[in-house]
């Protein structure tokens, strides 16, 4: 067999996937062995240690930062702005107006992006929202947008992005929602304050309890449970049923179903779900 540059026995494995699935719920199975091993080595040797066990013994002494690590290195932030487009076509023609017909101004309405990365859709949310549904600013609309990883939640308050992806927008909202950055700043665009002001960007951590109280009309939780196991995505979307007003819905990712011992959701359309009771 390779001889590689640390220790890493079969031992230490099922005492990583432990870890991995106690702080984030991802399942790893043994064909992802030395996939965990070409993730972790470089945080091995960031530390100087000789062994995958002495970092195994470092998580379980409950080094927060280091076990936010782990989790970046098991999982891959892709994301744009409008990402799975069809989402926020469905949100902004037909369930916000849905919502806003026959209410008066100030009405309460609550979107959830849980596990928001840089911030790229909640962002999407609240700009296809103000470009697309008149009158959406005349009442109380917030979006909750929440990350296990502070650094990620802390770049999507900030809201400045680099001008590749902003120009994926329509000219007219980057116009509109945008203020190109000058000097030092050229090539990074940051979004406007009236847009950042409907965001309120938290450090969540899906497999603890939830300081989140809704209802909410809508939860984007996509392309993270792609990580998890049946089980763990089943008691996940429970919890998200009981934050979700009768009748709310919840978006889940391109690749992603609902478990099948799921009850309380109808389907509506791709990967688009609503709380039936």
């Amino acid at each position: 067999s390779e001889v590689r540059e640390f220790k890493f026995t079969t031992g230490d494995f099922q005492r990583l996937a432990r870890i991995v699935r106690e702080t984030s719920g991802i399942a790893l199975t043994p064909a992802k062995r030395d996939l965990v091993y070409s993730r972790l080595a470089k945080r091995v040797r960031a530390f100087g240690f000789k062994s995958f066990s002495q970092y195994a013994d470092l998580l379980d002494s409950g080094d927060q930062a280091e076990l936010v690590e782990l989790t970046n290195a098991m999982t891959t932030n892709v994301t744009s702005f409008l990402r799975e487009s069809y989402h926020f076509d469905h949100l902004c023609d037909e369930i916000l107006p849905g919502l806003i017909a026959g209410r008066s101004s100030g009405q309460r309405i609550r979107i959830w992006s849980a596990a928001c990365s840089t911030g790229e859709e909640p962002y999407s949310i609240a700009l296809s929202a103000l470009a697309r549904v008149p009158n959406v600013a005349q009442h109380d609309f917030r979006i909750l947008a929440t990350d296990l990883d502070s650094q990620v939640v802390e770049r999507g308050r900030n809201g400045v992005y680099e001008a590749s992806s902003v120009e994926a927008l329509p000219k007219e909202w980057q116009r509109r929602y945008f203020q190109r950055g000058r000097g030092s700043s050229s090539g990074r665009f940051r979004v406007k304050p009236e847009v950042r002001d409907l965001i309120a960007f938290k450090t969540l951590n899906l497999m603890q309890p939830w300081p989140v109280k809704g209802p909410f009309d809508a939860i984007f939780c996509r392309n993270v449970m792609i990580y998890f196991d049946d089980e763990t995505r089943a008691r996940l979307v429970e919890r998200f049923r009981q934050l979700l007003k009768i009748g709310g819905f919840l978006f889940i990712g391109h690749s992603e179903s609902l478990p099948a011992q799921v009850q309380g959701f109808d389907f509506m359309k791709r990967t688009t779900y609503r709380r039936a009771v």
